[in-house]
């Protein structure tokens, strides 16, 4: 052995003698990959390659130019950056594709593979792997007969199988590291198994808490019942398809929970992931989950999700460990429950970046419950539907699409890679949407019956205890309403609306804003108050409200049935709850897919009043959309199949990219704290920049802008540059109690 030494990394101001030998790193990093292989089911030669992609990723720091490197950072000298992968990538290139393509990414990202053999062909390691095996670093050893042989499966197979490989090698990297670097930080990771017996009592006993009379409470028992019975079957696709208010939140985790208690054995079973489509509902699940398992089960990951932490502050008395570790949890989700939003679970298994991919192969073996399922964006369905099939096939996950609103997956000549043998969960869909049936539907008497806002106030004000929901189709529909309301009620503009029982709701507010007024409608509601709303589309899909009258300008099918979920949703009024479907003036929507879903409603019209409670009504109506349109408007498998991660990831967004993040710093108390907001700027202005954390602490009052509404309010002097990368909203008037942001020029334009 050489008594030459080699450091993967130093620790500042401490001796040679205390830094991390790389022999060590490298052994540390591939027994990690190697376990996260295993855990996630990989093959034979999945595993031997995550334990040689361990070896191999840090090869190049065997250079001297690395080793200087080192040594100058340590001593605070100036230092040239050396890049190391490509050494590793080239030796592991001889034994596979995917290989070189993970170790190459390990720091940067996956790389398009057509650029990766520019990028190594001059690459010559033998000197690094001479001096690896010098330095006693079993840098190949045992797993070469195990993945001898380049691996070969079709192009999207191989996409899905590189990033799960990506995902083992990165994260055992980051976790090693860390170990070394930040041992404080580290020793406050607790890893919980998922002990899904004991969940199942504790889930148990809290619905046994709930068992309340009456005929909605039977039908949701029954379904209840459907779930736990058919956690034995054997792991794949599943629907449940229950009306609006018919308990699926929990049912579905009871399903997941015995789901597991089956098949952890026989199929290794190890998570739940319950996905949400919308930041605005994502709190009100968690708090479900967290109340009926235990807070310390439950990891709740989305951007506006509040852990108490600083990363400075690690070791210190004050901060709390179980904080802390929930934070960290949220890097690779290596949690038992993790309550998640679609962008984040879909971003991170179509994105190249190493931080993104780090959960991947924690994803793997797992049950994911789908909520709302008929969100899934139609122009990028196609290549949404595939990465789930892989992960059913090929990596053990089960997973179940809740909605009242099922769409139609299945395989077709316009969705090819629909997925086949779905199996419903429910006792007959039919009949309880039979059963529960809690509104009447007034549909328009012909497309030339158009009502003004003033006939829409007209209607609220006559619900019982004028308690009314209006949902329109437009931030600025939604302002124009909320203004003839005002009018009619002959209330001042002075913030003393909410007092009054008039709400707005749209994204034209901070996220904070709006939780604090769906808490003060939901005080009202239940103290039959008056309480009327003049909303967007943002409090239909699992947003819980219930009124006896709501109001739904012409819209989707799917859309005008999640709106009548907030009419009579409790089955409280015997009468029933009225709903009422009318076309605005000026009707106008969001362009492409949903104008186009608003031209099926009205063909669906055409033919006969349609029934929202008949489930067939949407298969019918998802089958007629689909086919009007690119199920992969943005070329994803083309990109996939020539394995271009880079351009992948660019393409995925599910979230409209062209916006730009703006933080709120004026505005009303009642509409959040804004000593925070300022606590926080003041923090940012001392720093000269914001950190990742105090970004994640602004998020509930910050808005996402498109930049012509951006440019439009920066040109009229309500945002600034706070510091560099930081914009931020002010003025004494660009921000309101009743309505959010108040700038005209912008109001139809806030994502």
């Amino acid at each position: 052995m050489s008594t030459r030494r080699y450091y993967a990394h130093t620790k500042k101001g401490r001796p040679p003698e205390e830094w991390e030998p790389l022999r060590r790193h490298l052994e540390e990093v591939a027994e990690c990959a190697e376990r996260f292989a295993q855990a996630a089911g990989a093959d034979a030669r999945g595993i031997g390659a995550a334990l040689v992609a361990g070896r191999l990723h840090d090869l190049g720091k065997y250079d001297e130019r690395f080793q200087d490197y080192l040594r100058c950072s340590a001593a605070g000298r100036p230092a040239e950056a050396f890049s190391h992968k490509h050494y590793g990538a080239a030796e592991a290139a001889r034994f596979g594709r995917d290989l070189a393509i993970a170790i190459a990414g390990h720091h940067g990202g996956l790389p398009d593979t057509s650029e990766l053999g520019s990028r190594i062909a001059n690459v010559d390691s033998s000197p690094l792997l001479d001096a690896a095996c010098e330095d006693g670093a079993a840098v190949i050893g045992l797993a070469v007969p195990a993945i001898a042989g380049h691996v070969r499966r079709l192009p999207l197979n191989f996409d899905l199988h590189t990033r799960l490989l990506f995902s083992c090698l990165v994260d055992a990297d980051a976790l090693c590291t860390e170990q070394f670097v930040e041992p404080e930080k580290s020793a406050l990771r607790v890893p919980r198994p998922l002990d899904a017996v004991a969940l199942a009592r504790r889930l148990d006993a809290h619905l046994c808490t709930m068992n309340r009379e009456g005929p909605v409470n039977a039908l949701r028992r029954e379904v209840l019942v459907a779930c736990r019975a058919a956690g034995a079957l054997e792991p794949g696709f599943f629907s449940l398809t229950v009306p609006t208010g018919g308990g699926k939140t929990l049912a579905s985790m009871a399903f997941a929970l015995e789901h597991v208690k089956a098949h952890a054995k026989a199929h290794g079973l190890r998570r739940i992931l319950y996905v949400i489509p919308y930041v605005s509902i994502i709190e009100q699940n968690a708090d479900v989950f967290r109340e009926a398992l235990g807070e310390e089960w439950v990891l709740e990951h989305h951007s506006l999700a509040q852990v108490e932490h600083d990363e400075r502050r690690v070791g210190e008395e004050t901060v709390d460990p179980a904080a802390v570790s929930a934070r960290l949890a949220t890097e690779d989700w290596d949690a038992p429950v993790v309550v998640t939003t679609t962008v984040q679970f879909f971003e991170s298994l179509f994105s190249n970046r190493p931080g993104a991919c780090r959960k991947l192969h924690n994803i793997a073996r797992s049950v994911v419950i789908f909520d709302e399922c008929q969100t899934l964006p139609p122009p990028m369905l196609e290549p949404i539907l595939d990465m789930l099939r892989g992960l059913t096939e090929h990596w053990g996950v089960s997973m179940v699409f809740c909605t009242a609103t099922q769409p139609a997956f299945g395989r077709s000549e316009r969705l090819p890679a629909g997925l086949d043998n779905v199996r419903e969960i429910a006792p007959d869909p039919q009949a309880l949407f039979c059963a529960l049936r809690r509104t009447r539907v007034h549909w328009p008497k012909s497309e030339g019956d158009v009502w003004d806002f003033a006939r829409v106030s007209d209607e609220m004000l006559r619900a019982p205890d004028r308690q009314a929901l209006c949902v329109v189709n437009t931030k600025a529909h939604a302002r124009e309403l909320f203004e003839v309301l005002r009018n009619q009620l002959e209330l001042p503009g002075d913030g003393r609306l909410a007092g009054a029982g008039l709400f707005h709701l749209s994204t034209a507010m901070f996220p904070a804003h709006r939780t604090a007024t769906l808490k003060a409608i939901r005080a009202r509601l239940h103290g039959r108050l008056p309480c009327l709303v003049a909303a967007t589309q943002l409090v239909e899909a699992g947003v819980d409200l219930d009124f006896p009258v709501v109001l739904r300008a012409l819209a989707p099918m799917d859309s005008i049935a999640q709106a009548a979920g907030r009419c009579n949703r409790e089955g409280s009024r015997a009468e029933g709850g009225e709903v009422h479907v009318f076309v605005p003036e000026h009707d106008m929507g969001p362009p492409g897919w949903y104008e186009t879903a608003r031209e099926v409603t009205r063909a669906l019209l055409r033919a006969g009043e349609p029934d929202i409670h008949d489930p067939e009504l949407y298969r019918r109506y998802f089958k007629k959309l689909y086919p009007l349109g690119d199920l992969d408007a943005r070329g994803i498998q083309g990109k996939r199949r020539n394995l271009a991660f880079a351009e992948v990831a660019e393409a995925f967004h599910i979230i409209d990219k062209a916006t730009v993040s703006v933080a709120v710093r004026e505005f009303p108390d009642r509409c959040g704290d804004v000593g925070l907001v300022e606590d926080l700027l003041a923090e940012v202005r001392r720093r000269g920049a914001p950190s990742r954390e105090i970004l994640r602490k602004l998020q509930p009052y910050t808005l996402n802008l498109y930049r012509n509404a951006f440019d439009a309010a920066h040109a009229m002097g309500h945002i600034h540059e706070f510091v560099p990368s930081l914009w931020v909203l002010e003025g004494r008037h660009a921000y309101r109690e009743e309505v959010g942001v108040d700038i005209e020029e912008s109001i139809a334009f806030i994502v």
